[in-house]
């Protein structure tokens, strides 16, 4: 067994820029949960990291630098007896008085689970080995002493190693991590492994790191060191962590006791379980959040669950995000000038003052279907159109929700949005806009957010605006209101058809009648009711031209009671008829029965009459429109015994 204590130094100031809690408090409150921010600062991290290889083209006859794929793995296993052992040694236990002693040891168990997330084809933690002052490529200080030390806004990375490393320690129940890196001298073929320990804690709003003790140049004092060498490596292969090749280069974090600060719920209210976490949830926000460097294989994903393989699904063939691929491959056709964009599905926008080109944006058309991701992604639980905003250097920042109606449409779509890498306004420095919405990001970079205090020109409400146009040119769906006037021209502007002027909300015929629904129940001293409520949404199918109107009505229930409605009767005028006139399907079809979720989508609950209601309920008729005309709806319907 290797005989080696770490030297153990507690946070001191001037180690860092911000404590344990202030550091943490930027990810409280994100959209996303702790297992997604984590991911999504692993892998940007890893991303910003990778390797170019220089090739000759034999094209243009020059030598040309490439990036090399990202292999990332995540890793989850527990400690044997023999790694706890050594581990109670390495951190010197006994010592009662120590920082491990008091707020880590507790967590280190055979029972827990711990992650190892690794990258290769990267360059490692570069830099200087320890406290520095200097800035330029110092990724090993950046990451393992400051927080709050955001990489360069003149760069085209996507990450940072500030306050979204807290992610890594928030996944520890000890809030300790260990860190093992290799790199490869800049000035000659040396390798050199690293390897430190470092604890980040809001509950005791403090930290430690373990190393080598080492006195600095300036003002920080002692501070520990990373060990080196094959020491780091023979400490790193110790503790169970994959070591690296001999020329090989990246870097390994091990979460130590992982798990979430709150395991998220099933939709039955049932708590999820790390396993679920690890064989489910992970491998599904691999594929929302990197779909596209999948397919590209910029990034080669590869997860192991107590020595099993856990498979990543094909992104091609997953709804929604194969029709997000489409629409990001025009992008990316339209990128290289392969094709031009049609300003039907595509578009290149700009801002005309100051006058600068912000992007590309693309959609693809389809008809809406359940997403088998749709239960972890809640963005997904819609019909409604949505588009993933990248970054140039494509990363997902976020999914932006259009809705243009009620839920259940015929036809949705789903696009991208890239930003510009190298354009600039008059005056400015190329790359401005990729700049700008880069420093718009928020700190958990999972929305983009205009700052007026930062940049002069909004240019994400033209992105916003455009795409906003985009969408509704595609996806047709109006959401209409109880003026006449305001009805009859909605519907002549979408479908240019020319119509009798509503005197009723949609569901209201031209003259007022009066339904026998209403007449059954006064005579028959009925205490249940169905009664119209005047809202009223039109539905129009693109591709089919085919109209829809849903019709809201309130359905009043008896206790003990139940509203069974035999059947529902369009009852319409038009322009080629002058009388009202009772219609079986000629014009107007009766297509289901709908309610209003939670979240305010419309879902089916019966595409067949009879319907039996027994419980009050606020409901809505779909009615399939083969004629533009006024209508009301004759419903036969009675009261019966609950059985």
């Amino acid at each position: 067994m290797i005989d080696f204590k770490f030297d153990e130094v507690p946070f001191r100031r001037g180690m860092g820029t911000i404590n344990a809690s202030g550091a943490s408090k930027t990810l409280n409150g994100s959209s996303l949960t702790d297992t997604e921010i984590l991911l999504r600062e692993a892998v940007q991290n890893s991303f910003d990291s990778r390797l170019k290889e220089k090739k000759f083209d034999e094209k243009t006859g020059k030598v040309v630098s490439k990036y090399l794929p990202l292999n990332f793995s995540i890793r989850a296993f527990s400690f044997s007896s023999d790694q706890m052992v050594f581990i109670q040694k390495l951190f010197d236990s006994e010592n009662s008085e120590s920082y491990y002693a008091k707020n880590v040891q507790k967590y280190i168990k055979t029972s827990s689970l711990n992650i190892e997330i690794s990258d290769t084809n990267t360059t490692g933690l570069i830099g200087f080995p320890g406290i520095t002052e200097k800035k330029k490529n110092q990724n090993f200080a950046n990451f393992v002493y400051f927080t709050g030390n955001d990489k360069s806004l003149y760069s085209n990375d996507g990450g940072s190693y500030g306050f979204g490393k807290a992610a890594f320690f928030l996944y520890s129940q000890a809030r300790t991590i260990i860190i093992y890196t290799r790199i490869k001298s800049e000035s000659a073929s040396n390798y050199q492994s690293r390897l430190i320990a470092v604890s980040m804690d809001e509950r005791i709003d403090n930290r430690c790191w373990w190393g080598e003790k080492k006195q600095s140049d300036n003002e920080s004092g002692v501070y520990a060191s990373p060990v080196l060498g094959k020491l780091a490596d023979e400490i790193a292969e110790a503790i169970g962590m994959n070591v690296f090749n001999e020329m090989q280069t990246g870097t390994k974090i091990l979460i130590l006791n992982a798990r979430p600060r709150l395991f998220p719920q099933y939709e039955n209210g049932n708590e999820k379980t790390i396993d679920d976490i690890f064989r489910y949830d992970i491998p599904q926000y691999l594929v929302h959040w990197y779909w596209n460097k999948i397919i590209a294989k910029k990034v080669i994903f590869d997860i192991a669950y107590k020595n099993e393989k856990i498979e990543l699904d094909n992104p091609n063939e997953i709804y929604p995000y194969k029709h997000f691929i489409n629409a990001y491959r025009r992008l990316n056709a339209i990128k290289k000038k392969e094709i031009k964009a049609d300003g039907k599905r595509s578009i290149e926008i700009s801002q005309e003052r100051p006058s600068v080109k912000l992007g590309i944006a693309c959609i693809e058309k389809t008809s809406p279907k359940k997403s088998k991701y749709e239960e972890l992604m809640p963005i997904l639980r819609t019909s409604q159109p949505l588009v993933a905003f990248m970054r140039g250097i494509g990363n997902i920042v976020y999914y932006g929700k259009y809705n243009i109606g009620p839920e259940n449409l015929n036809e949705t779509c789903f696009g991208v949005f890239a930003c510009d890498t190298k354009s600039c306004s008059n005056g400015e420095t190329e790359g401005e806009i990729d700049r700008y919405f880069r420093g718009i990001e928020n700190q958990t970079h999972t929305r983009w957010e205009h700052k007026n205090d930062m940049f002069p020109h909004n240019y994400l409400k033209t992105v916003e605006n455009k795409i906003d146009l985009l969408v509704r040119s595609n996806c047709a769906f109006e959401e209409i209101d109880d003026s006449a006037a305001n009805i009859s021209v909605m519907i002549q502007r979408t479908l240019g058809a020319k119509l009798l002027p509503y005197k009723l909300p949609v569901g209201g015929a031209k003259k007022t009648l009066k339904p026998a629904v209403q007449a059954e129940a006064k005579a028959s001293n009925k205490k249940s009711s169905i009664t119209k409520t005047g809202n009223s949404y039109i539905e129009i199918d693109s591709k089919t031209n085919e109209k829809y109107v849903y019709v809201q009505y309130k359905i009043n229930v008896l206790t003990d009671k139940a509203v069974k409605i035999n059947n529902i009767v369009p009852k319409i005028e038009t322009l080629d008829a002058g009388d009202s006139f009772e219609d079986n399907g000629t014009y107007l079809k009766f297509s289901g029965t709908y309610k209003k979720d939670k979240d305010g989508t419309l879902s089916m609950t019966d595409s067949r009459l009879p319907k039996i209601f027994k419980l009050p309920e606020t409901c809505y008729f779909k009615i399939k429109c083969q004629k533009d005309c006024s209508f009301d709806l004759k419903i036969d319907w009675e009261e019966v015994d609950v059985q």
